[in-house]
């Protein structure tokens, strides 16, 4: 077995963690770790990965990594793999784009079939609070930051859409420069689209200048345009214009009933947004690779 972690491509530090089928359990080794499963393993859910061996689909993946990570960093996985992103710290800002490698409804489905599982029952308590189409790891951020509820120290607003599509027609064809827009964000019952400025793709001349035109398009569509920077993210009071302004916009009330909700929410964006000092290193492999 060691030789097949070696066939595989694992880091030398890494271990290979194998699903023991039949009961017997092996002993592990500090290159393998065999882990038992306990219900039926169906063939479809299983991709080759050459050698001769077969890994976890990823909704089997999702449900293994239910067990040992958190809900917030479950959500982070989700979101990652119904996205079109994957962490890649070789990357320009840390991530590379793909295609979604999952569904909520292929996560429900796997849920469904796999009820008696460890971590079926943490996998579906997060699957409402999923999105899916997010493109980069900070759309992912703002997501939970604004969707989850103010328990958990989000700002309880409703789960918004990622990606939006947004067709002009023929009465905005004037205005609008292409066929269709994208929102990151976007709220269809409210016509509110909320869009990440990131430092690395919304810089320089031109694309401020281009930016401008895809706002004023918007906004002549009828489309409310919040416009949210890293800085409103990461300092505490300009956070609190951001949330106020978006509560505004989507009229939405405040509904705070706990008395540590600012310290909720401090922990919430610490965590998604990556800044967290004591940061766990499973936390850190699913932000940052």
């Amino acid at each position: 077995m060691c030789d097949r972690a070696d066939v595989l491509g694992l880091p030398a530090d890494d271990t290979l963690r194998v699903l023991d089928l039949e009961g017997v359990r092996p002993r592990s080794t500090p290159r393998v770790a065999f882990h038992r499963w306990s219900a039926p393993l169906p063939i479809a859910q299983l991709v080759s990965v050459g050698a001769d061996a077969l890994a976890l689909g990823p909704e089997l993946f999702l449900l293994e990594m239910a067990r040992w990570v958190d809900e917030l960093d479950l959500l982070l996985l989700c979101h990652e793999l119904c996205g079109g992103y994957r962490i890649d710290r070789g990357c320009p800002g840390g991530f590379a784009a793909r295609p979604p490698l999952t569904s909520v409804r292929a996560l429900e489905r796997c849920v469904e079939r796999n009820a008696g599982v460890l971590g079926a029952k943490r996998l579906r308590r997060v699957l409402p609070f999923v999105g899916e189409g997010s493109e980069s790891p900070m759309e992912t951020a703002l997501a939970l930051i604004v969707g989850l509820p103010i328990s958990r120290g989000g700002l309880g607003i409703p789960r918004p859409v990622h990606n939006y599509r947004l067709d002009p027609g023929r009465r905005w064809r004037g205005v609008a420069e292409k066929g269709h827009y994208r929102c990151d964000l976007y709220w269809p019952d409210r016509c509110v689209a909320v869009e990440y400025d990131g430092e690395l793709s919304h810089t320089g001349a031109e694309r401020i200048a281009a930016d401008a035109r895809r706002r004023a398009a918007l906004q002549a569509m009828g489309v409310t345009v919040v416009s949210v920077t890293r800085d409103q993210l990461y300092h505490p009071a300009s956070f609190q214009c951001l949330a106020r302004v978006l509560r505004r916009v989507l009229r939405v009330r405040s509904r705070v009933r706990c008395s540590d909700y600012q310290e909720r929410q401090g922990r919430l964006r610490a965590r998604v947004l990556g800044y967290e000092r004591d940061m766990s290193d499973i936390a850190r492999l699913i932000r940052f690779g």
